[in-house]
C-alpha cells in the first residue's frame, strides 16, 4: 500500500508533463500526501491488514 501513492503521483506528473506544457514542482508532494492519507483512510478499518 505505501508504493502505490508515490507510483500512482509519479504516473500522474508523467501524463501532465507528456500532454501539457504545465511543469509540476512542488505541488507533487503536496499531491503524495494527498494521495497517501486517502490510501490509509480507505484501509483504515481493514482488520487482515493488521500485523499483531
Amino acid at each position: 500500500m505505501t508504493i502505490l501513492a508515490p507510483v500512482a503521483t509519479y504516473l500522474i506528473n508523467y501524463v501532465i508533463t507528456t500532454y501539457t506544457d504545465y511543469r509540476i514542482g512542488v505541488e507533487l508532494i503536496v499531491l503524495n500526501g494527498l494521495l497517501t492519507f486517502i490510501g490509509l483512510w480507505l484501509v483504515r478499518q481493514k482488520s487482515y491488514l493488521r500485523i499483531v
